[in-house]
């Protein structure tokens, strides 16, 4: 998705308003088969929310008040262009999306493709060219997430 389009959708989504997204990522492949030049595409609909500030959510205000030790001082590496929805990586000039995940899930649908092809988990898996670590669990989902504007698919619907 554009910078435009993308601005131009954000115009009719209130912050805060659940919101059906859908968006692309490559999976991360064992040696062989990025060698072999294959891909693995998992392609994400779920609804969030856009414009949600990360400190109100009310999960992170829970955590940040049960805090012990100083908060440690980050480099900053975003500019705002959209507040709480569209960034700019300082340094890499990449555009990134992000939106507050919802705790259940979100009515989650995962599509995968293997070199383009629709494919199930199982088939997926059963490939060997996803390395063995992208199946760990990796603990609670977070509270707000950030993707690159380009794997957006789309927005609303």
């Amino acid at each position: 998705m554009t910078e435009k389009n993308f601005r131009e959708i954000m115009e009719n989504v209130k912050p805060g308003v659940f919101t059906r997204i859908k968006y692309k990522s490559d999976a991360s492949l064992a040696a062989k088969a990025k060698k072999e030049g294959h891909t693995v595409t998992k392609i994400v609909e779920k609804t969030v929310r856009f414009g949600v500030n990360y400190y109100e959510i009310e999960a992170v205000k829970e955590r940040e008040a049960a805090r012990t030790e100083p908060k440690k001082e980050m480099k900053q590496l975003y500019e705002s262009l959209i507040p709480h929805t569209l960034y700019k990586h300082i340094e890499k000039e990449t555009l990134y999306v992000q939106f507050a995940t919802i705790p259940e899930g979100g009515h989650t649908n995962t599509e995968w493709l293997i070199d383009g092809q629709p494919a199930t988990i199982d088939q997926v898996k059963e490939s060997g060219y996803v390395i063995n670590s992208y199946w760990a669990p990796k603990g609670d989902a977070p509270e707000v997430q950030k993707i690159k504007l380009e794997n957006v698919i789309s927005i609303g619907g």
